[in-house]
């Protein structure tokens, strides 16, 4: 079994006539299939299920209102869809386009629309893994551990309507990936600016592989250590990589500069200066 294929996710949003599972329904459905990275694999079916008129006049003032706004209450109504027909066309998307057991199920709130999925569609869930991606989980712990980058999330415009929801919680989730989800890249951000200053000081030399930390100078001491290793963590300051990386790998730096600043010592050799360097890297990543 491909690897790549085991590791897609399967977006789904559900509109209900309310939220308790022992009386409401599901009016709408939609499904995007995506690779571990977010891009759309395929689009799915998005279909609005036939509801009868006496559950739709019963569902809340809130379901009232946001689905009478939205069309979807008269769509129900005039749809011809029923929940066995919605169940097969999903189930017959999904099977053409992940594996049985390996894919979790991914959204908003999930939790949520699982119980309807397990309940009214068992056989499109037995298709699923039992895990699954909650956004909402994401959102809850950037906001409490990088408050910084959750507040430039995107923000959603909650139309109530399947497929629009599924697309905002994809492009919600590629924001956090990009901003909160990045130590590697952060890391070899500044590692590489790191070698790159090293190598142009021009007290060390004989050193072609940079992409190694284990290959350390075996040069002469640097003899302007300090000024070397603190005008390479600034770099990483200016390096256009870092926008694309997130504010917190400028933070990274300007932390990796104050360590470099406050050390007077510097009597190690160029190789070991550099160690401890990457030493302290580690040690605020860590922290990160």
């Amino acid at each position: 079994m491909s690897q790549t294929l085991a590791q897609r996710m399967v977006w789904v949003d559900l509109e209900m006539t309310g939220l308790d599972i022992e009386k409401d329904q599901i009016i709408e459905m939609a499904c995007i299939v995506t690779d571990s990275d977010l891009n759309i694999i395929a689009e799915g079916p998005n279909l609005i299920i036939n509801q009868p008129d006496e559950l739709l006049d019963g569902m809340s003032d809130w379901c009232k209102e946001h689905h009478g706004k939205s069309g979807l209450t008269q769509a129900v109504r005039d749809s011809l869809i029923t929940l066995q027909q919605a169940e097969y066309e999903f189930l017959s998307f999904v099977r053409q386009h992940t594996p049985p057991g390996q894919c979790p199920l991914a959204g908003n709130s999930v939790h949520a629309d699982k119980k309807f999925l397990d309940k009214y569609m068992p056989q499109f869930m037995r298709h699923l893994h039992y895990r699954i991606i909650d956004v909402s989980t994401i959102k809850e712990l950037s906001r409490r551990w990088y408050p910084e980058e959750y507040s430039l999330a995107p923000q959603k415009k909650s139309s109530h309507r399947a497929l629009e929801d599924i697309q905002e919680s994809i492009k919600e989730l590629k924001f956090y990936r990009a901003n909160v989800f990045k130590v590697k890249e952060k890391r070899k951000i500044v590692e590489n600016e790191i070698w790159f200053a090293a190598g142009s000081c021009g007290c060390a030399g004989g050193f072609s592989d940079v992409t190694r930390r284990e290959k350390l100078f075996e040069a002469a001491d640097c003899r302007d250590l300090k000024s070397c290793l603190v005008g390479a963590a600034q770099g990483v300051m200016d390096n256009h990589d870092c926008h694309s990386a997130g504010l917190s790998t400028k933070k990274t730096a300007k932390k990796l500069t104050r360590f470099l600043e406050q050390d007077t010592h510097f009597s190690c050799s160029y190789s070991e200066a550099l160690k401890m360097a990457f030493e302290k890297i580690d040690l605020i990543f860590e922290g990160n």
